[in-house]
């Protein structure tokens, strides 16, 4: 979670593609773009709603008012991770995550 606020704040402060990377999009998708915390605050709503231009919930990306975008990927299909063009990278799982991965998002 500070990561993740950390990557609002960027986002706010500068137009800036933040992706938040899992070992698979369907366990980001369980984890943390569906969760509820135990108060019944959804986690994705962190992100306050006056900054949200649009939000995809298929393919799991919000676009803010300024041109930043936030996504959630995974790393079974690094061909998606190619084109995320991130200023920010978010790893969660960082154990599970191929490390070939990082070769791909370096350059």
């Amino acid at each position: 979670m500070t990561a993740f606020n950390y990557g609002v704040k960027k986002m706010v402060s500068e137009p800036m593609n933040v992706v938040l990377v899992f070992p698979t999009k369907e366990q980001g998708k369980e984890a943390f773009w569906d969760n509820i915390e135990n108060d019944g605050f959804k986690t994705i709503e962190h992100i306050p709603k006056q900054l949200i231009a649009r939000k995809d919930n298929q393919n799991m990306k919000i676009t803010l008012v300024n041109g930043s975008t936030f996504s959630l990927l995974g790393t079974k299909d690094p061909d998606a991770l190619r084109g995320a063009n991130g200023g920010l990278y978010i790893f969660s799982e960082f154990v599970d995550i191929p490390s070939d991965v990082l070769d791909i998002i370096r350059p």
